[in-house]
């Protein structure tokens, strides 16, 4: 070889060859990839199921101040009606708001109850028997 040739090949190198630990190493990025992409992905699921609780905490107690907010404002009303209501002298011969027709009609009613009541429960120990 002569001089030249050897300055010229003084900057290059032979490719070294593979080595045994080199070649074992290339699966370990991806299952390293892998395993951080699987923390993140739980990471992020984690964070969805926290979010929506949370959202539907959030309307639970929306709907409790809308019902509370309601339930003052039907209180209002009824007190406004109430003191705005004008009663009539007492003397005893006025029944006030007793209407006595309308117990007699409670009391059809309930007559009519307890008949069919009575009929049910015959019906029911009619069956006990036949079993």
């Amino acid at each position: 070889m002569t001089r030249v040739e050897q300055l010229m090949n003084t900057g290059r190198r032979k490719p070294a060859p593979y080595s045994a630990a080199r070649h074992q190493q290339r699966g370990v990025v991806l299952f390293v990839s892998l395993v951080m992409l699987m923390v993140m992905t739980l990471i992020g699921v984690t964070g969805m199921q926290n979010s929506s609780m949370e959202e539907k905490m959030v309307a639970n107690m929306r709907d409790i101040d809308l019902s509370f907010q309601a339930a003052e404002a039907a209180l209002r009303e009824a007190e406004t009606s109430l003191q705005v209501a004008v009663l009539q002298e007492f003397d005893g011969s006025n029944t006030g708001l007793y209407q006595p027709a309308a117990r007699a009609e409670l009391a059809a009613v309930a007559s009519t109850i307890n008949s069919n009541a009575r009929r049910i429960e015959n019906s029911f120990c009619r069956l006990r028997v036949r079993r």
